[in-house]
């Protein structure tokens, strides 16, 4: 359950990010939702590489500080301009009046059974093979544990004898990973199954 808290704080960073960038153009519920969801696990992903960038290793204190300072200037700018409540996704502002968009929203509980029964299906094979195929434990998780655990000797991750693991693959997605496991000072793999599951469903709600 602890690691519902940084899903909350990467969702609110989102939205704040997208509020401002938007202003009084945001798009309906759903896709802000969606939005606001990838927004903010992207976001923390780059906050937590900061610590790399000042520290040249991961200080989880510091990357949970850093993400709440920035979700609450964000919400300071928002607030003092008077955009913070006001300007909610499925709203659109027109003077002093703010007017419900014409979504339709019958077909939300809908989506949100499909998604569900996706979800089911998708966790269920994901249990199966709780450290992943070769790419998520040989490449992806791989350099998540390097970030987490190897202190000052995380470059090692890009060791030309490590070639096996990619390692000029990118790593938003372990830091990702990272941003969770400082939470809970541990490298479980139910941030990466988790993650096995979000990132497809994000993707899908997208481009619906």
């Amino acid at each position: 359950m602890i690691y519902l808290i940084p899903a909350l704080i990467s969702f609110s960073l989102g939205l704040l990010i997208l509020k401002a960038s938007l202003k009084d153009r945001l798009p309906g519920l759903l896709l802000s939702v969606f939005l606001s969801a990838t927004i903010g696990l992207g976001a923390s992903g780059l906050l937590t590489f900061t610590s790399f960038i000042l520290f040249n290793q991961l200080i989880p204190w510091f990357v949970i500080l850093l993400s709440l300072a920035v979700t609450g200037i964000l919400a300071i700018i928002l607030h003092r301009e008077g955009r913070l409540f006001t300007s909610i996704p499925g709203h659109a502002s027109g003077g002093d009046t703010y007017q419900i968009q014409k979504t339709n929203l019958v077909h939300v509980p809908a989506i949100i059974i499909v998604l569900s029964i996706i979800t089911l299906g998708m966790f269920t094979f994901a249990s199966l093979y709780p450290y992943g195929g070769w790419d998520a434990w040989g490449c992806w998780n791989f350099k998540a544990r390097f970030l987490f655990l190897g202190g000052n000797a995380w470059t090692g991750m890009f060791d030309p004898a490590l070639w096996r693991h990619q390692i000029l693959y990118p790593f938003l997605l372990p830091l990702i990973n990272v941003w969770f496991w400082s939470f809970g000072n541990t490298a479980t793999y139910a941030v990466p199954l988790a993650m096995t599951c979000l990132i497809p469903l994000l993707t899908a709600g997208l481009l619906f």
